[in-house]
């Protein structure tokens, strides 16, 4: 679980303010990765961005997760595009996302990311 204070640290951009976060926290002293998933008042930018870190799902998880997303991008995007996005060796799991779904439902990959935290998706 994070605090408010785990999130500020993370250098969010101005949609995420301090109040915002107490709303997402509610009365509960953290939040986890699904809290975030299920939450209503965010955007799939927005979840992708929270929950795509170690301080939530383990590396060895967001190691899957990238090559999930991988799987699932190419069925979405053309060869050579996806060739260039592959060939970046440091692209963390976010960035991998993000750049293959450009112009795609970014809700399909907040998807994958909750059937890996639901179980249904295994190591």
């Amino acid at each position: 679980m994070v605090t408010s204070k785990d999130i500020l640290s993370w250098d969010p951009c101005s949609g995420w303010t301090l109040e915002k976060i107490e709303r997402l926290l509610g009365k509960s002293d953290g939040i986890t990765a699904m809290d975030f998933i299920l939450s209503k008042e965010l955007t799939s930018t927005d979840i992708l961005w929270a929950v795509l870190r170690t301080e939530l799902i383990p590396q060895h998880q967001l190691d899957l997760l990238r090559e999930l997303f991988i799987t699932y991008a190419k069925t979405i995007v053309e060869p050579v595009r996806h060739n260039r996005i592959l060939n970046r060796p440091n692209s963390s799991t976010l960035d991998t996302c993000i750049a293959f779904a450009k112009g795609h439902r970014l809700s399909a990959y907040v998807d994958i990311v909750k059937e890996l935290l639901d179980g249904n998706i295994t190591i």
